[in-house]
């Protein structure tokens, strides 16, 4: 149950390291390894973690034991029942919120990011995620051959730069920029499992 230490967040804890902040929300913080890895280097920052998953949200709590930071809520931001939730937590001190290895797990960006950008004035959205540079939304598409009727599941959705450029300029978000992430380490290629062919195991 110990919290995986990850390469990319320590990119993105120095960005808020070098900009600190009284509040940190995490969007899709699954068992909560980002928030225990910016907890070592600021103990001080409040942290907040949602998920949609409620066994992800407990593993969460087990690894917090008995400290009361990071708070963590099971949350879905699609769901209207939850908005009160989502709501009462932006309008908190909030003034980093963080999206890691989330946005492409949905189909649209768009109701993901739309209620995370109002009054912006107030916060700072740290997005980690891969991004076309061409002008094309790509989908990539996961095949269960081991189901009757082989059926395809999503497995990412790359959404391009211009598209997503183009949304934020129509909401008037003036301040963004896109940051290449290059990991140093060399991925370990599995030919026994096809999906290790992407992923790095260690």
């Amino acid at each position: 149950l110990k919290p995986r230490r990850k390469e990319s967040f320590d990119r993105i804890i120095k960005i808020i390291r070098d900009n600190p902040p009284h509040t940190v929300l995490d969007f899709g913080c699954a068992s909560g390894d980002f928030l225990f890895q910016l907890l070592e280097i600021n103990p001080d920052i409040q942290t907040i973690g949602i998920d949609k998953s409620s066994a992800l949200i407990k593993l969460a709590k087990k690894q917090l034991g008995k400290r009361s930071n990071p708070q963590f809520h099971r949350l879905d931001i699609l769901s209207p029942k939850d908005r009160p939730l989502l709501s009462r937590l932006l309008t908190t001190r909030v003034e980093f919120i963080t999206i890691l290895g989330t946005l492409h797990t949905f189909f649209d960006f768009i109701p993901i990011l739309q209620p995370l950008i109002a009054n912006l004035s107030t916060k700072k959205i740290i997005i980690h995620s891969p991004f076309n540079p061409d002008p094309i939304n790509a989908r990539v598409f996961h095949q269960d051959l081991s189901s009757p009727d082989k059926t395809y599941q999503s497995g990412y959705n790359i959404f391009s730069i211009t598209t997503v450029s183009r949304f934020l300029k129509r909401h008037r978000v003036k301040n963004f920029k896109f940051i290449p992430f290059v990991m140093k380490k060399t991925l370990i290629k599995n030919p026994t499992h096809p999906m290790f062919n992407y992923h790095l195991i260690d």
